[in-house]
């Protein structure tokens, strides 16, 4: 099994745990969709897919686990347990995955080319989630952006 199939396995076991079938649905749809997503960018900004899918998958664990208000920080903190309890991961790279998932929810600020990279995936995902719904006003900003980079 290779890393990324290996953390999709672990993502899997904790979303089960979720006891809301409504909730885990969303979880399933939206990590995979924004590990998809930040596959995708990745390979278009010359950038290691692998790593940007595993962030992608990752990156939201918190708030589906915990619910934890400041999810982002401590989805951080239990990526970093999972990847080094994986002991198949750099330290290099547990560290451009943790820091794109502790700074995902701040669409303000530009951060190193993988934080951005998840910052655009988690957008992309939720406007074509359902576009319909509002979004945020940096969260269309930054949408805007990427439609008109992606076209």
């Amino acid at each position: 099994m290779d890393r990324l199939e290996y953390i999709r396995v672990q993502t899997d076991r904790i979303l089960q745990r979720i006891p809301s079938a409504e909730e885990q649905k969303f979880a399933y749809i939206h990590l995979y969709g924004v590990s998809k997503w930040a596959a995708f960018l990745a390979m278009k900004e010359n950038l290691d897919p692998e790593i940007a899918a595993v962030s992608g998958m990752l990156h939201d664990i918190a708030r589906y686990l915990e619910n934890s208000a400041d999810h982002a920080v401590r989805g951080a903190e239990l990526s970093l347990e999972i990847l080094n309890h994986t002991q198949l991961f750099t330290a290099d790279e547990i560290s451009i995955i943790t820091s794109a998932i502790v700074h995902h929810s701040d669409k303000e600020h530009i951060h190193d080319a993988y934080d951005e990279l998840l910052k655009n995936s988690d957008v992309l995902d939720h406007y074509f989630y359902n576009p319909k719904d509002l979004i945020s006003p940096s969260d269309q900003k930054r949408l805007l952006l990427l439609l008109k980079d992606i076209q």
